[in-house]
């Protein structure tokens, strides 16, 4: 029976049983979180009686040093040690923030196009394909009142219509 749990960011994960005590990562925010064990199915109704726990005696500690070289000086001014899992842990979220960063210095500024009607702007292309069209458009009226066909006038005012829509577009490519 799979285990459910939620993660930290809200979204609800769901883990076969038998990972139950491991370390997953949230798919959503890429956080490493421990698989609860899963709740028993059934109540114990007796149980037997357990031996009393031996009474600790009472042991003398040595005055703490006032060096911070030593971790046993830690503890005895209060501060807690961390477990081993506990580094482990703070040291994956500290590598995984700096892949982040990393990857996000990677990502380059878009570039520009460099067209030479208008440096790659829409504005440029719109105004260059207006332009080729009444250029294409004069041809093929001056070929057809000589009785021509009129073929140059007709493929400057194709592409300079083409232009025309890659700029309304915004297409720079």
């Amino acid at each position: 029976m799979p285990i459910n749990f939620d993660c930290s960011c809200g979204k609800t994960l769901r883990v076969p049983d038998e990972h139950a005590g491991r370390r997953v990562k949230c798919p959503a925010c890429a956080v490493v979180s421990t698989v609860p064990t899963p709740e028993p199915m059934f109540e114990v109704v007796e149980e037997p009686a357990a031996p009393p726990p031996p009474k600790a005696r009472p042991v003398a500690k040595a005055a703490p040093s006032k060096t911070d070289d030593d971790d046993d000086d830690d503890r005895a001014y209060g501060v807690a040690k961390k477990s081993r899992r506990e580094e482990a842990e703070e040291e994956e979220r500290e590598e995984e923030e700096e892949r982040r960063r990393r990857k996000k210095r990677r990502r380059a500024p878009p570039r520009e196009s460099s067209r030479a009607t208008g440096g790659g702007s829409a504005t440029g292309e719109i105004v260059g394909g207006l332009i080729a069209m009444v250029i294409g458009g004069l041809l093929v009226l001056l070929a057809l009142g000589n009785n021509r066909v009129p073929i140059y006038g007709g493929v400057l005012f194709v592409l300079g219509l083409i232009g025309l829509f890659k700029g309304l577009a915004g297409g720079s490519g």
